[in-house]
Formats: structure tokens, sequence, C-alpha cells
């Protein structure tokens, strides 16, 4: 395999196995996020099962985005690559597989990851709550062996309550917050599942969520990530979010937030999905949400600096609270119900200097 890579950061220091091939790659461009381009005269090129990024020493791959032009295939690291050495593996598609190693030049490590929070931050939960949100200071790794960390028990027995979570990793743009998802099937009624082991949750007791130390963050260190968070349970939660609930305080000034005040707790998760800004003339804002403990208010700093003028808050019909009752529609909603309330907006004025 032919390889060109500036000499100033990045060193090859192996190559293909066999006979020099047809494809070719080549660095596009350095740093801490280098680009590879794989580019063939002849091959079709297919992201993901031609091109994967690796530690050196690890099967399991890097996080890398892909974009394709023709017959040029390129790969680029989500987070970015602190020094060491790393291979990139190449499937061809005769299913001969080549690779070659290069070596990062040092980088400064940030703090050791510790572990933010788990939210919502309540006392009281509902017995039918289907998510919590664990948040990290940094990117984490996952992989198969992510959710052994995690652990519900329940409190007056001390015994750790069976199949509790989803096995899924939903994680958010930065790897930063993981959702923990109390298994669907035990919280929603009249499922097999949940006639089988009963709920997850049962009104009445308390709990420990609790995470075990000896998570990896990205960097493959292992940080200051034990924790827990203990809770009773009350009642369920079947009341259906509604535009009603939700209060706005408009930013009193240009680099201040809009804060969204809600009685319900709102689901972190459906911030960015449910709630969205627009201006007048209706063009969406680029911003970010952020959110209490208690997931009762949000907060919504746009890219861009205010400017006086009116704008709305669009709540879509994913506003929803973490036991999954959705705008107009609770989770134990029949099929073909229809929600009692749709996409409404909210109005809101920033005023002028």
């Amino acid at each position: 395999m032919r390889l060109v890579a500036p000499s100033v950061l990045l060193v090859f220091v192996a190559c293909a196995q066999h006979s020099p091939p047809e494809p070719s790659i080549k660095v596009v461009s350095a740093g801490q996020k280098p680009r590879f381009e794989l580019s063939s005269a002849k091959e079709s090129l297919e992201p993901k099962q031609q091109l994967s990024l690796h530690f050196q020493d690890r099967e399991q791959a890097i996080m890398v985005k892909y974009s394709q032009k023709g017959k040029k295939l390129v790969m680029q690291p989500v987070f970015q690559l602190l020094g060491g050495k790393y291979r990139i593996n190449y499937l061809g598609a005769q299913g001969d597989q080549r690779y070659f190693s290069f070596e990062q030049a040092q980088q400064k490590l940030p703090p050791l990851t510790k572990l933010v929070g788990i939210y919502p931050q309540l006392s009281k939960v509902p017995a039918n709550q289907l998510r919590f949100y664990v948040c990290f200071s940094e990117g984490m790794e996952g992989g198969k062996e992510l959710f052994e960390y995690f652990s519900l028990v329940d409190l007056a027995t001390d015994q750790e309550v069976e199949a509790a979570f989803r096995s899924l990793e939903l994680w958010s743009k930065q790897r930063r917050c993981l959702t923990l998802l109390l298994h669907p099937g035990r919280v929603k009624s009249g499922i097999g599942f949940s006639n089988g082991l009963g709920p997850v949750l049962q009104q009445g007791r308390r709990y420990s969520l609790r995470i075990k130390d000896g998570l990896k963050d990205r960097h493959g260190r292992v940080g200051q990530t034990e924790g827990g968070w203990d809770f009773a349970v009350v009642a369920p939660d079947l009341k259906a979010p509604s535009v009603q609930d939700l209060r706005l305080e408009a930013p009193r000034g240009p680099s201040q937030p809009l804060k969204i005040f809600s009685q319900q707790t709102i689901d972190m998760g459906a911030l960015a999905v449910g709630l969205s800004i627009s201006d007048a003339k209706g063009e969406a804002l680029e911003g970010e949400f952020k959110w209490s403990r208690e997931s009762r208010r949000a907060f919504f700093y746009p890219v861009q600096r205010w400017q006086p003028g009116k704008y709305q808050l669009k709540v879509s019909r994913y506003f929803q609270d973490p036991s999954g009752n959705q705008l107009g529609l609770n989770f134990e909603h029949k099929v073909a119900q229809p929600p009692s309330e749709t996409e409404q907006t909210i109005s809101f004025t920033v005023p002028g200097p």
C-alpha cells in the first residue's frame, strides 16, 4: 500500500504485508484530528467496511467519521488523537486485509475524567421512570462491557435488580453523557417481559443507582468515575407534558440564556429534538441547551448573540419527560391513540439596549 504522510507529525512505521496493491492512502491533513484519504481507480469503496482506526494494541475501533467523493474515501477521528501508537486497518474488495501503523506526537492530556452527575437528581422518582443520564467530564470509551459498571440496588434487601437496564449505548454527541435506559419491557404495563420479571422500580421502595470505578475515557484512562444516587419511588407519572406547563424568561442581555421553567421534569435527551428556537423570520437559531440538576429548568445559549426582536420557542411532539410521556400523549397510550396536543409555539421578546 502506498502512503504519503507529512513528517512533521506522523511517522508511519509499518505498511501492507502483501505486494503493493492498487489502492493508495495518504494523510490529507495532519494535527490532532488527521484526515486519511483512501483512493482507488478500480475498487468501489465502502465506509466502515474498508477503513478503520485503532489503538495499536486494541481491537476496538476508534470513533471516526467518513466522507466520500467518487473513488475517494476520507476518514477522520471524531476526537483529537493523543500521543501514542495507532493502527489503520484496510479491508480490500476481495477480503484481503492489510494494515499500517503510525505514531502520533505527544499531546498534553486533560485532567483525569470525573463523574459529573446522575440526572435527574431527585429524591423521589416515579415508578415508571424510563431514563437516567450519567455525565462525565470527558468523552468516554464505551464498549460491550460498559453496562457491567452500572447497577441498580434495592436498598431494603441490598440486592441488585435483575435485568434493570437495556444494554444499548446512547451517548451524547461528545460522548460525555450516557442515557441509562431502564428496560422498557419492564416499565410499560401489559408486556410479557414486565409480567415475567415484574417492574424495575416498585412504588414505596428505595433504590441506589451505582457506578463502579474502572470506566475508561476516550484516552483509554481510568478516571474517578465511581458514584451513585439514592432515591425513593413514588406513584407512576402518567401525565403527558403540556405546553401549559412551561414558562419562559426572556434573555435580559445579548449574551444571556433563554430560561425555560417546567412544572414537570424535562427529559434531557429530548431538549435538542423536542425544543427549538426561531427568529421573527422563522429561521432556526443554532445554540446549546443546558439543564438544572433536578431537570425542571433548561437554558438555551445561542451561538450568535441575541438581537432585539421577537422569537418563538417551538415545542414538538418529541418533547418528553424521563418516564417516556411525550407532548399530549402518555407512555401507556394505545397504539392508534392520537396526541391531545401537537407542535405548539411560545413567543418571547428580547428587549433592545
